[in-house]
């Protein structure tokens, strides 16, 4: 387990998943942690739990993350880790099938909303000289032969690069990275065929939410200090 004794970390899409296990972990770690989504119930479950924090939060209005980052702000005073989460994984069609309000959902909550939370929070991590570790996916980085995820795979693969150009550009205050799992044991992969993801897999596993959180943990951690601009895979060999 890492130490994350006195950060104060946010986690949009953190009512669920690898955001709810990241939580957990990094309330164990000694983070004070604040929880961000829509589920309002299941959000204020989980923040009892970890004896943390939530708040809803919309991560495409510009307006409820101000009024995020005001709470922040007046409620902790800083800001160490942000873990932009939140995402979608749609249904997949066929290109002949797609269509382009699909497409534009996607990129929107996939990747304008994290351009929007690290526009308004980028401030506070370069003050506390912090980390910002964003969820790709291995979609984004290889040819997704499990389904025709057009939109899904682009939009993972654009956040890749706006976390190296952020990484690049703000190195000298804060670390930024990307995780980008394999196929995890999660609501938002509920339609696969769990037996055929571990066919695919040299190593037959299929990942619990609890191996991402782990890793993220690391990277906002003071051991990952060398770390900048990263894409780590943690998918049980599915890239290989």
């Amino acid at each position: 387990m890492v130490d994350l004794s006195g950060k104060v970390a946010l986690i949009t899409g953190g009512t669920s998943g690898i955001g709810e296990a990241t939580a957990r972990y990094f309330s164990e770690c000694g983070a004070a942690v604040l929880v961000t989504g829509r589920n309002r119930e299941r959000g204020m479950k989980i923040a009892e739990e970890i004896n943390g924090d939530f708040m809803v939060s919309d991560v495409l209005d510009e307006n409820s993350i101000l009024q995020l980052k005001k709470y922040i702000c007046e409620k902790y005073g800083r800001l160490d880790v942000l873990f932009n989460n939140a995402g979608i994984y749609p249904k997949f069609d066929p290109l002949e099938c797609s269509k382009a309000e699909q497409w534009n959902e996607v990129y929107r909550v996939n990747v304008e909303s994290v351009m929007l939370v690290s526009k308004q929070l980028i401030d506070l991590l370069v003050k506390s000289k912090g980390t910002m570790i964003n969820t790709g996916s291995i979609a984004g980085i290889q040819g997704f032969t499990s389904g025709q995820g057009y939109a899904y795979a682009a939009s993972k693969a654009a956040l890749i690069q706006f976390t190296k150009m952020m990484a690049k550009i703000y190195a000298k205050d804060v670390r930024i990275n990307c995780v980008c799992p394999g196929v995890i044991d999660t609501p938002l992969y509920f339609h696969l065929n769990r037996d055929k993801m571990k066919e695919r897999t040299p190593s037959g596993l299929v990942g619990e939410p609890e191996d991402i959180a782990k890793l993220v943990g690391f990277l906002a951690s003071n051991d990952a200090k060398f770390i900048y601009g990263a894409v780590i895979t943690a998918d049980g060999g599915m890239t290989l």
